[in-house]
């Protein structure tokens, strides 16, 4: 990661974690990007949902998590995004960084 983009993802986990500071419930994470503010909400008492079918990424993601013993509190569902029915009004949050999935609809996020 260069410098920039180094600095760019720390200010996204500095404002997003002081936003979910007051939050419990659960975050989902569409894809398996930004294991800092996960690690963050997790220590506040937050669920963890995590979609990502790469298993890399997701060994990625729960590195720290386990560090931590943590990740017992992450679900990771390996499904394609297209077989998942997500019900927005189940998170508090959704963290989303990379974008939502090419050729996603939107409204599968926001119903």
């Amino acid at each position: 990661m260069g410098k920039l983009e180094n600095l760019i993802v720390r200010r996204a986990v500095d404002e997003l974690t002081s936003l979910l500071d007051s939050r419990r419930g659960a975050v989902l994470f569409v894809g398996a990007d930004l294991p800092e503010v996960a690690l963050h909400v997790l220590k506040l008492g937050v669920f963890v949902t995590v979609v990502e079918s790469d298993p890399a990424r997701i060994d990625a993601f729960m590195a720290p998590l386990k560090e931590g013993s943590l990740d017992v509190a992450v679900t990771v569902d390996r499904r394609p995004y297209s077989g998942i029915e997500f019900l927005s009004s189940s998170y508090n949050a959704i963290i989303a960084w990379s974008g939502t999935p090419h050729d996603t609809p939107l409204e599968l996020f926001f119903k």
